[in-house]
């Protein structure tokens, strides 16, 4: 709590109370109408709903002598534009991320590591089975269970996690189009991707949410 010193209509110091020479041992038991009399008010709060892409810069205070009140007025700022898609980009790239590392579950029931890395081991598995002529193969999944596919399970196995991170680059290239072609901060902001649940059975779905606005 911000407290200020008012001498002749004028104010002359700002701080907590104890800086405000009250020459009491405790000024906190003293009421608001007795710290006038010492010519020290309590600052009355700066009451704004920041818009988006806004934040608080810095504090000074007016005194109203009709009102006898201080009042805190705060500066206004506004986060550049392409700082504010800066950030939203990093948010986006590391919902991706996170995404990835969550895994990713086959129409087998199989759960399985979805890496960029792991779909070329995977492949790589695949190009060896087929120059072998190999039937069978073995695939160690996300909770570091074995299981022996066959030939057709395993390519099938291998096609849906490549499919399924291809469509979360896309998507991920999507929300960077809409965020990259936006014009204010509100768009900006409208742009999300919610942690995505993409399950066997929802390969197809799209988890992410835009406004309108930037349609």
């Amino acid at each position: 709590m911000t407290y200020i010193k008012i001498k002749n209509n004028e104010i002359v110091k700002t701080g907590n109370l104890f800086n405000m020479e009250t020459r009491n041992s405790n000024p906190t038991l003293l009421s608001e109408e007795e710290l006038k009399v010492l010519g020290i008010y309590k600052s009355k709060p700066f009451e704004y709903n920041l818009n988006t892409g806004e934040y608080f810069g810095d504090s000074t205070y007016n005194y109203d002598s009709v009102l006898d009140i201080v009042r805190e007025v705060k500066e206004i700022k506004t986060i550049d534009l392409e700082v504010f898609k800066t950030s939203k980009l990093s948010e986006i790239k590391n919902t991706h991320l996170e995404i990835k590392s969550e895994g990713f579950t086959s129409t087998s029931g199989i759960k399985i590591d979805c890496e960029d890395k792991n779909l070329n081991d995977f492949a790589n598995g695949k190009l060896l089975m087929d120059i072998s002529g190999g039937t069978e193969s073995r695939v160690i999944d996300y909770n570091n269970i074995s299981h022996d596919l066959s030939a057709e399970d395993y390519t099938s196995l291998v096609l849906e996690l490549g499919g399924y991170i291809i469509k979360l680059l896309n998507d991920k290239q999507i929300l960077r189009g809409l965020i990259n072609k936006s014009t204010t901060h509100l768009e900006v902001s409208e742009v999300y991707w919610r942690k995505a649940n993409y399950s066997e059975d929802e390969l197809e779905f799209i988890d992410y949410t835009y406004s309108p606005l930037v349609e």
